[in-house]
């Protein structure tokens, strides 16, 4: 089984965490999170349409990132993660040429999305008009 791995630019993808992230220490104590990220479909440039499909963009942060990601990050959290993207392509015993997308994080921020009820509008009464400004 041959690997190859192709370094890119940085960058930054946002959508929900499929899974509570899994944190885990190598054996040199260094703190290890992963997590997957799913986008649906993939634009294709050439004929300006939208293929159907979901892509699995896998997430991986190290030392104090990966700590604090396991410990304030939920499955279903929106989130937008920030660092360099790779792809990584090994061939499998059967032959067959498989690739994966990764982002090796180097931030990340939870976005917020307000309840559906927060989101009508307010019964509460209007403010007076005699403020001071």
């Amino acid at each position: 089984m041959s690997e190859e791995r192709r370094v890119y630019d940085n960058g930054h993808i946002e959508g929900f965490v499929a899974k509570k992230p899994e944190l885990r220490y190598t054996p040199g104590g260094m703190a290890v999170t992963r997590f997957s990220i799913p986008i649906n479909g993939r634009w294709n440039p050439q004929t300006q349409t939208r293929n159907e499909g979901t892509v699995w963009v896998n997430c991986v942060a190290f030392g104090r990132m990966a700590e604090m990601i396991a410990e304030e990050v939920d499955k279903g959290d929106l989130v937008i993660a920030t660092g360099k993207f790779q792809a990584n392509q090994w061939t499998t015993q059967e032959g067959e040429v498989r690739t994966d997308l990764e982002i090796i994080i180097s931030n990340i921020a939870k976005k917020l999305i307000p309840p559906k009820e927060a989101s009508a509008p307010s019964s509460a009464p209007a403010p007076d008009d005699d403020l001071p400004f």
